[in-house]
This record gives C-alpha cells, structure tokens and sequence, in this order.
C-alpha cells in the first residue's frame, strides 16, 4: 500500500482596513527624508509597552522613521531625526476608550496619572502626541534632543490626516505643558 501526503497552502488575501491604507500612505510621503531604523525608542516606555503588549488591536504598526539628513540641536550636537511612531486600531470605540484611559493613567517618563484637562505645566516626559479617534490611537515622540522646526510640522501632518470628527489630542513637549484638544461630537 502506497500512500502519498501532500502538502499545500492557501494564501488568505486580507483587505486593508481603510486606516492601513491611510497609515501606509502617511508612512510612504515620508519616506523621501526619512528611512525606516530598527532602533527603538524607550523614553515613556510605559505607554509603549502598554499600547504593544498589552491592549488588543486589531491592528498596529510601531517603527521609528530616521530622518537621512543631520541638523545641529540646541546642544550644538549634528543628530539625525528620529520619529518613533505608532499606530492602533481598535474593534470598538469601548476597547479604544479603555486604552487611552489606559494611557492617561501612566503618561510621561515617570508614569503620572493625569485626568483629561489637567493643566499640568511640567511633566517628565520628551515630546510626544496622542491623538485618539472612534476606533484608533495615533502616536509620535521624539527626544528632547531632536526637537527642531519640524516637530510642529509632524504634528501638524498628523492631526490633518488622522483627525476624524471626533477626537482627542494630548500633547506635550520637553517637560510640559500637556496641551489638551477635542471634538467630542
């Protein structure tokens, strides 16, 4: 008796959420200054750590962007810039809401808890922006050290293309303020 096994695959074709398309194509127009790196940035590890490991996307893509040009920061230092940046998104606008209050209970380098508004001039933390929508949380940080011109740019750049009707946007730079934004509508 002779019996023969096969093998096979089938390749299952998934269709891109609308958000991926949007990310891949937020992530492909700064390819022509920047270059995908594998370092990994670990200032205000607990909000990554947090939003990588331990909340459920349904889908996510964290990379830092290397810019392929040096600028002089205010230490007189020549750096590259480096955006570590990440994106997130929920099957529900409830799981959505979990993480960011996830988020909001452990923010900056020394993982303070701050309430929505809270007028906090000073917070250990580098420059960062959340921006939250229905059903996806968006992030960039930088170190203190490559805040330049083009930090407002990318802010900027992030809010015009993941902003959705509504929406929550916390940011901060080198130690504070935190800047709080919304449209609950």
């Amino acid at each position: 008796m002779t019996i023969i096994l096969t093998s096979f695959t089938v390749d299952k074709q998934t269709v891109k959420t609308d958000f991926e398309i949007k990310v891949e194509k937020f992530i492909n127009g700064l390819k022509t200054d920047f270059e995908e790196s594998p370092e990994r940035f670990l200032n205000s590890k607990h909000n990554d750590f947090t939003l990588e490991t331990k909340t459920y996307s349904t889908w996510n893509k964290t990379l830092t962007l290397k810019d392929k040009k040096t600028f002089k920061n205010h230490y007189g230092q020549t750096v590259k810039q480096r955006l570590y940046m990440g994106f997130h998104e929920y099957e529900t606008e409830e799981n959505c809401n979990q993480v960011f209050d996830t988020l909001m209970k452990c923010l900056g380098t020394d993982c303070q808890t701050v309430n929505w508004g809270d007028e906090k001039t000073g917070l250990k933390s580098t420059p960062f922006i959340y921006l939250k929508t229905v059903k996806q949380i968006v992030f960039c940080k930088i170190s203190c050290e490559h805040k330049n011109d083009f930090w407002e740019d990318i802010k900027r750049l992030l809010e015009e293309d993941f902003k959705t009707g509504k929406y929550k946007i916390i940011t901060t730079d080198c130690g504070g303020p935190l800047i709080f934004k919304t449209n609950e509508n």
